[in-house]
């Protein structure tokens, strides 16, 4: 087959572009959402540890 080598090059530059620059960001992304999340309850468990019914009353 003619040109092989370049058609495989074409399709590894197609599919590793994607997973060198994409991936890690949107990664990034849902890494920095999950911990918010969780820092969030984290914050709300403790709040809750000190919270007393009717105090500003």
């Amino acid at each position: 087959m003619p040109f092989f080598g370049d058609f495989v090059s074409i399709c590894g530059a197609i599919g590793f572009t994607p997973l060198d620059f994409v991936f890690p960001a949107l990664a990034y992304l849902k890494a920095g959402t999950v911990l918010g999340c969780i820092g969030a309850i984290r914050f709300i468990v403790e709040d809750v540890k000190t919270y007393k019914f009717f105090h500003d009353m």
